[in-house]
Order: structure tokens, then C-alpha cells, then sequence
């Protein structure tokens, strides 16, 4: 039985001898990423920020752990990075959104845990909150394969290349 290529094969490539990703290649990791989301069953602690907001029909409380993606939602998009319509639905589907823009940039790093991590970032007017910037940033963790946070950096694509861990990170394609 032939085995499934991988399509984050070209990212490996590229972070082991450097190089370039082909369009095709780039078109082919933004859907891949687009569709696996938040590891399922991983949960996030709530920040001291988010206790006492009402969510799921209850309180958020100190030392909660919240699902990835729902907590993400409570922090950011219902902080005011999103506007204040947004729904966990909305919040998602702007997520993949920021992935999938071709002009949108997609940075290479190593995460704090050592492990490789593309940061996608793109910018969306129309997810503007009242405190958002209209930049919204992806965390994808490749050895994992899951996303790892979303939220809406004040200074945009500078947040990502400030921020850069390994001290040799860079854009595989610019936003």
C-alpha cells in the first residue's frame, strides 16, 4: 500500500537546506493547515484576564483549562480583537481565512518547545475589533501538526520577526 505523502515535506526541505517553496507547494501547506485546527482534547489554563467571563453557560474561574480554540476565542476575539458580533464559528472561520490568503505571510521558526513552527500571518479589515489590529496571526506547530494559538498582534508582521526564537527564523513568503 502506498504510503500518503506528506504535504509538509517541502517545509522540512526548506528548514533543514533553505531554499524556496514553490507557489504550488506554498498552496498546497495553507490548505493543509486551513483544515486541521486545534489539536482535539488539548486544553489551554485561562489567563488571569479572562476570569469571570461568562462562557458555556457558566463562569470562567481561576486554573480553568479550557479547550485550545475556545479559549483562544475568550482571550482575543471576545476581548475585542474580533468585533463583537464574532461567534467561536466566525472566529474559526477567519482563522483558516488568514491561512489560506496567498498574499498572506507565512513565517518559519523553532518554538520554545524545539520543535518546528510556521507562523501565518495575514491582514483582515473585516475582522477588526475595537482593539484588534486587523492582523491575524496563526501559530502552526509542524511536529505536532495543530494549531497553536490566534490572535491579533498590535504591530502586525513586525510581531512575528521581533518575536523570532531561534534567532534564524525566517519569511518563507512575506505578508
Amino acid at each position: 500500500m502506498a504510503e500518503t505523502p506528506n504535504p509538509l515535506r517541502p517545509v522540512l526541505r526548506v528548514a533543514v537546506d533553505g531554499g524556496a517553496l514553490t507557489p504550488a507547494e506554498l498552496r498546497v501547506i495553507r490548505e493543509h493547515v486551513a483544515t486541521v485546527g486545534y489539536e482535539p482534547g488539548a486544553t489551554k489554563r485561562v489567563s488571569s484576564d479572562m476570569v469571570r467571563k461568562l462562557w458555556s453557560g457558566g463562569v470562567v474561574k481561576p486554573r480553568d483549562r479550557l479547550p485550545a480554540g475556545e479559549r483562544d476565542y475568550i482571550k482575543h476575539a471576545r476581548a475585542g480583537e474580533w468585533p463583537e458580533s464574532t461567534t467561536i464559528a466566525d472566529f474559526l472561520r477567519t482563522i483558516r481565512e488568514s491561512i489560506l490568503l496567498d498574499d498572506g505571510g507565512i513565517f518559519i521558526d523553532q518554538s520554545d518547545r524545539n520543535s518546528l513552527e510556521l507562523t501565518f500571518i495575514s491582514f483582515l479589515p473585516h475582522c477588526r475589533g475595537l482593539l484588534g489590529s486587523g492582523w491575524v496571526l496563526v501559530g502552526f506547530d509542524v511536529d505536532y501538526g495543530w494549531w497553536t494559538t490566534a490572535f491579533q498582534p498590535v504591530d502586525g508582521p513586525r510581531y512575528v520577526t521581533d518575536r523570532t526564537r531561534s534567532g534564524v527564523g525566517r519569511w518563507l513568503t512575506p505578508p
